[in-house]
Order: structure tokens, then C-alpha cells, then sequence
């Protein structure tokens, strides 16, 4: 099934983009303004979180694409256009990434200063500074190294989970991080110190940005905002955690950068995942404005905290072969595919 759907996904694409009914198309009134574009790693390593993820290639492939085919916009200049009420460009978008991996300078730093794109990646700044994995990389990386068949978490309010399998993992993995993401911090330190019991090797090596690489990208046409100390979902803490989040992420990001942390990412970044103190907070600490997940575009009517984004995932930018098809990604990135789930 999955199959079909990519094989129909790429011929109706095609079919678009190549026969230029895709710029007639109207598209979705959501995805009519600036397009904010969304990542969190660039590799070409089996990612058992899924999600923001896209191979070395076609990432060059889609910096090419933007190159060639939008108005790529630094965040500050989109900012500028929405919050005057200027005439927004047709083809507008903002490239930015969520967490601040190291592959976000290994890997999709060449490319972005190869197309001469700027971007900016809203760092977690907590693990920055420590030199630590975020937690739910710990816990992926714990459960997928584990020598047991079963995973035995029944005492938090688990099921016993199957790890026999990578697919048995994977999904032990999705399950314990949708269970994790609504609990305290000390219950994610205690299930992952269990599952590093079991686990049959060491720790993965760095897998953040160190402040010398963020220093080097600050310098180089990167911008940096914050995505919080350790990536806590805004609306479920009491208010003296969300302004420790809010505030205290802006000190260790401009201590690095020397220069004034302006955005915020939301963690998560659904529709529950922040709230009215959250934009009061980042209001009263300077911040510009706020980024969520939610899909669309953003139009001089965009809420300042609560400015929409695009996630970029695997399967969105390529083929059913994997390879990555400029007909698929502009389908994607005018909403058609998105009209047509909303219809279903």
C-alpha cells in the first residue's frame, strides 16, 4: 500500500509539474504566503524516530530546487515582509532546522553556502552546552542496542514491548517516546538509566553542534534561535519551568553567538504544545515571534507566536525509489498532496 501511494504520488506530480498545471493551480488558501520549511537531520543513517530527516543527497537536491525555483528568504527578511504588511514574494520561503544536530554542519552546512541559502537552526540549548544527546535520541539509541527480545517497562505504566526485531524495535522506540512526551523529566532519566542496562553498546558519539561550529556558522551567514534548554513541550509546564525554558535558552544561545536570540521553535510544535502564557513569555523576553509545526504558509495575517511551518520528512522530497523528484517536492510544497488528504 505504501508503495502505491508513492507510485501515485510521483506520476501525479509529474503530471503537474511537467505540464505546468502546477502554477496555475490556486492550491490551498493555508498554503498561499511564505512558506517556513522545516528539518532536523541531514544523513544518510536509518533514523529509528522517523520524522524531519532527508539523505545527504537529496538535500543538495532540494537546496538546489530552492535555488532555482523560489525566492529563498533569510527569517528576519520574511519577518519583515509579513509584520510590515509588504507584498509578500510568490515563491517565498525560509529554510530552518529544529534541535541543532552536528550533521546540520557536516552535512547541510556545504550545501547551504554551496546555493548561497541562508537559514536558521533553533538549537536546544541545553544539550549544546552540556555536550549531551536529547533525551529522546538516548532513549531511540538505548532501546535499539538492547541485547533482550522484550523490553520490561510494565512498572512505569508500560506494556511489555517486543525487541526482537529492528521492526519490533522501532516501534518499542514510538512507544515509549509517545508515553515519555507527556511525563515529568525525572521519569525520562529513570526509563532511560533501565534501558542503558540492557543496552549491548556505548553511548553514540556527539551528535549536537559544539558552540565552535555554531560560532563558525553564526559567522557565516547562519542564524540561531532557540528551541528551549531540553526540549520541553511548552504547555505542559508550570510557569516558572516555561520562563527557565524561554529565558535562560536565549542566554546560553547569545553567550555562544554574541548576538541577540530573536525567534523560538516551539518543541513538538502541535496545536497543544503552546499557549497564551507561552507567547505573553516570549513576548516579555524579547522574542519576535514563534514557530510551530502546523502546516501551511504564513500571510501578513499570521500570528507573531504561532507562525506556521512546512516539516520536510523522507518521502515528501522523493521517489518511490527514494531518489529525490522536483515534481513531488513542488507538488508538496503548494499543498497539493495536502489538499488532497484533507478531501479524504
Amino acid at each position: 500500500m505504501i508503495m502505491l501511494t508513492a507510485i501515485l504520488k510521483e506520476t501525479a506530480g509529474a503530471a503537474l509539474y511537467h505540464t505546468g498545471l502546477l502554477r496555475a493551480l490556486p492550491g490551498l488558501p493555508s498554503y498561499r504566503g511564505i512558506k517556513i520549511l522545516a528539518w532536523h537531520r541531514v544523513n544518510d543513517d536509518a533514523d529509528p524516530i522517523g520524522g524531519m530527516s532527508v539523505s545527504i543527497e537529496n538535500f543538495r537536491r532540494q537546496m538546489k530546487y530552492l535555488k532555482e525555483e523560489c525566492d529563498v528568504l533569510a527569517l528576519e527578511r520574511a519577518m519583515d515582509l509579513l509584520f510590515a504588511g509588504d507584498r509578500l514574494p510568490e515563491n517565498g520561503v525560509v529554510v530552518t532546522f529544529d534541535d541543532g544536530y552536528r550533521d546540520n554542519y557536516e552535512n547541510a552546512f556545504p550545501a547551504l553556502k554551496n546555493y548561497g541559502i541562508p537559514a536558521t537552526i533553533f538549537l536546544c540549548a541545553g544539550a549544546v552546552q552540556n555536550g549531551v544527546a536529547l533525551w529522546f535520541d538516548s532513549i531511540a539509541e538505548a532501546v535499539m542496542s538492547s541485547v533482550n527480545d522484550k523490553i520490561d517497562l510494565s512498572k512505569y505504566g508500560l506494556p511489555v514491548l517486543d525487541a526482537g526485531s529492528q521492526y519490533g524495535k522501532t516501534a518499542a522506540v514510538g512507544a515509549i517516546l509517545a508515553f515519555l512526551k507527556n511525563s515529568s523529566s525525572s521519569m525520562r532519566t529513570e526509563i532511560l538509566e533501565a534501558l542503558r542496562k540492557h543496552s549491548g553498546r556505548p553511548a553514540a558519539k556527539r551528535a549536537m553542534l559544539s558552540p565552535d561550529e555554531i560560532r563558525l556558522m553564526s559567522g557565516d551567514g547562519i542564524e540561531f534561535g532557540s528551541h528551549g534548554m531540553n526540549h520541553c513541550i511548552l504547555s505542559h509546564l508550570a510557569d516558572d519551568e516555561m520562563e527557565y525554558e524561554i529565558s535562560q535558552s536565549a542566554g546560553v544561545i547569545e553567550k555562544i553567538t554574541g548576538k541577540p536570540v530573536k525567534y523560538f521553535a516551539y518543541p513538538n510544535g502541535g496545536a497543544r504544545d503552546y499557549d497564551a502564557r507561552s507567547a505573553a513569555l516570549l513576548a516579555r523576553y524579547g522574542y519576535r515571534a514563534a514557530f510551530t509545526l502546523e502546516k501551511g504558509a504564513n500571510s501578513n495575517a499570521a500570528r507573531r507566536f504561532a507562525m506556521k511551518r512546512i516539516a520536510v520528512t523522507r518521502g515528501m522530497e522523493s521517489n518511490f525509489r527514494g531518489y529525490f523528484s522536483r515534481a513531488i517536492f513542488a507538488s508538496e510544497l503548494a499543498g497539493v498532496f495536502q489538499a488532497m488528504r484533507v478531501k479524504e
